[in-house]
Order: structure tokens, then sequence, then C-alpha cells
């Protein structure tokens, strides 16, 4: 993650500072409504930074392979951090996380919840109280998306699933 910063506004010769809090690498970023910044660091940690760039917590996810490299994610309004598993082997212990501070006094943030999978998720959106998760199987070759309902409930809800099979190539 890197957050440029201009050191002499105006000036004949702009400098820019560059600072990079992390050493490994930032696989995707997320901001909040305050302005915070979620990354997800190396291949399965999350970071949170608030609009100065201070850390505010990092924590690793529990996978169960150190081959599982996590690069889909969403952060909610209240800045609830939503994550898959994207790659790595095996494929069945792939999961989708919820994490969130409950309490102010929090370092760090709790799991709410945990969703097996049966493929790796591409992409993860949130809108109007729904949870996207775009998933492919590298077994079968099929793709998923799969939409969960988290208004009014502990753990998600499956609204719908659609899966494409490949089309097969003459």
């Amino acid at each position: 993650l890197f957050t440029y910063a201009q050191a002499a506004q105006g000036s004949h010769s702009e400098e820019w500072k560059v600072k990079s809090p992390l050493t490994s690498d930032c696989r995707g970023v997320q901001l909040d409504a305050a302005d915070n910044v979620y990354m997800l660091d190396g291949r399965a940690g999350v970071a949170k930074y608030n609009a100065d760039g201070k850390l505010v917590w990092k924590f690793v996810l529990p996978v169960k392979s150190q081959e599982h490299v996590c690069r889909a994610f969403a952060v909610d309004e209240e800045g609830a951090v939503y994550v898959g598993v994207s790659e790595g082997y095996p494929m069945v212990d792939a999961k989708l996380w919820k994490y969130r501070v409950r309490d102010a006094g929090e370092s760090v943030p709790n799991q709410e919840w945990e969703v097996a999978l049966d493929g790796y998720v591409e992409q993860v959106k949130l809108r109007n109280g729904y949870l996207y998760a775009a998933m492919n199987n590298t077994s079968t070759g099929a793709s998923r998306i799969d939409v969960y309902r988290l208004i009014d409930t502990a753990v998600p809800e499956i609204a719908w699933s659609r899966s494409q099979v490949p089309y097969p190539i003459n």
C-alpha cells in the first residue's frame, strides 16, 4: 500500500514522500465511508489504516493451507470486512469470512461467520443488504455466483445461486 503526500505544495521541484506501512504484497484495497483504508496483505492478511495512514489493526485469516491466497474482499458501511480464498490447494478448504470490530475497545476484528465453498472467490460485492460472490471451480471448470442475504440474520442465507458450465471447445 502506497500513500503519496506532497512535501512542498506549489514549489518548483515537487517532492513526493512515499509511505509503505507493510513490506509484503498488497493484493487489494478498499475504503470505508470514513476514508479508512483496508488492504489484503500477503497471502491471507488484512490490515486497516486510518485516513492519516496510521495502522489501526491487522490480522491473519484462518486459512487451512499455506497455499491459500485471498484476493477477493469488500468492506461495508460499518467497517465489516468480507474476504474469500481466491487460489491455492486444496480448493475444498476455500472459505468466505466476515470480520468486524464489535466494541470500541477491541484491537482486532472478530470473526462473525464463515461459509464453506466449493470454489475460489474471485470477487465480493455488497449492495442493499446482499453479498455477491463470484466463484470459479478449477476442478470442474464451472463458474458460479452466489448471492447471500445479510439483513436480519446472524449468518448469511443463500438468496440464490447460478452456475455456468464451460462451453465445449471443438
